[in-house]
């Protein structure tokens, strides 16, 4: 019997021990689960040192903390970028129209706001098609000396290879040199380098380059290539609105030129309109002054022998009346000396006193005997007067002429002209008669 009671207790011992153990356990997982639940209710979803992981209450409870970890931290990214989106939505929406002030704010933003080091903006120039390229328009932090020269041409280095390919680039083993980030510590290399196109409508307008100690997370690469696509949009739009404004003014200068020159035609038109009114009311004075001039000529060339000569006597113009009365034709008389109607009765001294006068630009009068060129005679009473140049000196003489048709009353004229004249009369008597 006392055998049988020895084994009846040990058996029980046993179960105590294994009952307090499980007690145990069951104590320290629900401290455990307490703190857990304690945690995620306060937001502290960092792993909580736990005795035991493998309680399945223990491990629900972790499980749940981390996606709340992960459900906490997606918020947090969404956030900040959300809040980024409005921050850097506020500069490209500013009211300045100064390209290079509104990026040269926002690239130093960018990199303040996504812990980076250094970064520069470069957006293509297309003043000229044959020949574009990306120019750097603003810069944070960067060694002046590495872009001293702004222009980089399209496929040069990694600005120029991200402007072709239109992608992000990513690179965390940066080329020696490439550039260097300064600091308390000197300069040294970045340790991430990433280049985003400024894309929109699958244009490509420049390229973003961000250069920093850390490695940028998945989320901010995303933020910057959101940024990219509105800094692209923004330039876009500004670029638009230069051209436009440009085009307005432009219009505007062609508007007013065009006013100013139908403004000048319509004063030209008003000239031109009284001008030509002058000339009409000149033009109708001149045909009555012509009319009347034909009406004198036709009377004047019925009773006027009319000749005109140059300074040396050589005839230039005769009218129909002279062609009548010497027996010539026009033909006949025009380029031949003046003296073919000169008749032997006349005496040389006569022409000499003649020529005497007109070349002093005064005018002779005087009756003369012509011949005709059948060899008959008529005389005339001739005036002879000298067209002067502006220097009073003869440059052709006129003749008028008018037949005196009966012979004695002629050669009593005649010798009254001798006399005038201070020449002899029997000397002229006798030549007349001879």
């Amino acid at each position: 019997m006392p055998f049988l009671f020895n084994i009846i207790s040990g058996r029980k011992l046993k179960e105590y021990q294994k009952f307090r153990e499980e007690a145990k356990e069951l104590r320290v997982a629900t401290q455990d689960a307490t703190l857990l639940i304690q945690n995620i209710g306060q937001g502290k979803l960092d792993t909580t040192q736990i005795s035991d992981t493998n309680n399945p209450l223990i491990s629900s409870l972790l499980e749940m903390q981390e996606q709340m970890k992960r459900i906490a931290e997606e918020d947090r990214q969404r956030s900040w970028a959300n809040e980024g989106h409005t921050r850097f939505a506020e500069i490209l929406h500013s009211h300045s129209t100064d390209l290079e002030q509104i990026f040269s704010l926002l690239i130093k933003e960018l990199v303040r706001y996504i812990g980076a080091n250094q970064g520069g903006l470069f957006v293509t120039n297309e003043e000229n098609p044959q020949e574009i390229f990306l120019e750097m328009l603003s810069c944070y932090a960067y060694d002046r000396k590495k872009y001293l020269h702004k222009k980089i041409e399209v496929g040069e280095g990694l600005v120029g290879q991200c402007y072709i390919e239109a992608d992000s680039i990513l690179l965390t083993d940066i080329p020696e040199d490439y550039v260097n980030i300064t600091s308390g510590l000197g300069k040294a290399n970045p340790t991430c380098l990433l280049l985003v196109p400024l894309k929109v409508n699958e244009k490509v307008y420049g390229v973003l380059e961000l250069a920093s100690f850390h490695v940028f997370e998945p989320y901010q690469i995303s933020f910057i290539e959101k940024l990219g696509e509105s800094i692209a949009s923004t330039f876009s739009t500004l670029k638009i609105n230069s051209t436009t404004k440009h085009l307005l003014e432009l219009a505007q200068q062609q508007a007013e030129t065009l006013r100013s020159q139908e403004e000048e035609m319509r004063q030209n038109m008003e000239e031109l309109s009284a001008t030509q009114e002058e000339l009409t009311r000149q033009l109708h004075e001149s045909d009555v002054l012509k009319e009347e001039l034909q009406n004198r000529e036709q009377v004047f060339g019925h009773t006027t022998v009319l000749s005109e000569s140059d300074q040396h006597g050589t005839i230039l113009l005769v009218n129909d009346k002279l062609c009548k009365v010497s027996k010539y034709s026009r033909e006949e008389l025009i380029g031949k000396p003046h003296n073919i109607f000169r008749h032997p009765d006349m005496p040389k001294e006569l022409f000499k006193i003649l020529w005497q006068t007109i070349k002093q630009g005064k005018i002779f009068r005087g009756v003369i005997k012509n011949r005709a060129k059948d060899g008959t005679h008529y005389w005339v009473d001739a005036t002879i007067s000298p067209i002067l140049d502006d220097n009073g000196k003869p440059i052709k003489y006129v003749s008028a002429r008018y037949v005196i048709p009966d012979d004695r009353l002629a050669e009593v004229l005649y010798a009254e002209c001798l006399q005038s004249l201070n020449l002899s009369a029997s000397k002229a008597s006798d030549t007349v008669s001879a």
